[in-house]
């Protein structure tokens, strides 16, 4: 279950927070969202906690735009903000490409997962 950091905000000032912690990450400057008062620790801090940060926002305006009432502004908000947390990543297998005798061998078939 993932933890949500972000509750007592509401759907405008996440918007302005996901911008801060995309900018923090693009630009690589943390100064930004410790100005914002996104993370108020003085320490270093590392990007791995700016994305987590950055996954924890996500998640709360996908939540956020569950809760929405009017069907047509939930479906737009839900397309603009999916769950962080569900995406898929990709899977990549090797394999060598030359046997035992030095043949080559054809790429492996792998069955799609679901």
């Amino acid at each position: 279950m993932p933890i949500r950091a972000f509750v007592s905000q509401n759907i405008e000032q996440l918007k302005v927070t996901l911008c801060a912690l995309e900018q923090a990450l693009q630009s690589g400057s943390l100064e930004e969202i410790r100005a914002s008062g996104i993370v108020t620790r003085t320490g270093p801090l590392k990007t791995n906690e700016v994305q987590l940060r950055y996954n924890q926002c996500r998640y709360e305006l996908h939540l956020r735009a569950k809760c929405t009432q009017d069907p047509a502004q939930r479906c737009a908000l839900l397309e603009q903000y999916p769950n962080p947390y569900t995406e898929k990543a990709m899977q990549v297998h090797s394999r060598s490409s030359v046997g035992v005798f030095g043949y080559p061998l054809p790429a492996p078939l792998v069955p799609p997962r679901e």
